[in-house]
C-alpha cells in the first residue's frame, strides 16, 4: 500500500473499532453502557447548576 508505520497504525484502529463494535452488540454491555451514560449526564447536569 504506503507507508508501513501508516498502515500499522490504522490497521490497530481498525482492530480497537471492531473491538468496541463487538462490545456494543453485546446486549448487556449497551445496556450497562446507557445506565452509565444516564448517571454521568446527571451529574454533568448538576455541575453545571453549581457554577451558576
Amino acid at each position: 500500500m504506503g507507508d508501513p508505520d501508516v498502515e500499522k497504525e490504522y490497521m490497530a484502529r481498525k482492530k480497537r473499532l471492531k473491538e468496541l463494535h463487538a462490545k456494543l452488540s453485546n446486549p448487556q454491555a449497551k445496556k450497562n453502557q446507557e445506565i452509565y451514560h444516564r448517571i454521568m449526564g446527571s451529574a454533568e447536569a448538576d455541575d453545571s447548576d453549581s457554577v451558576k
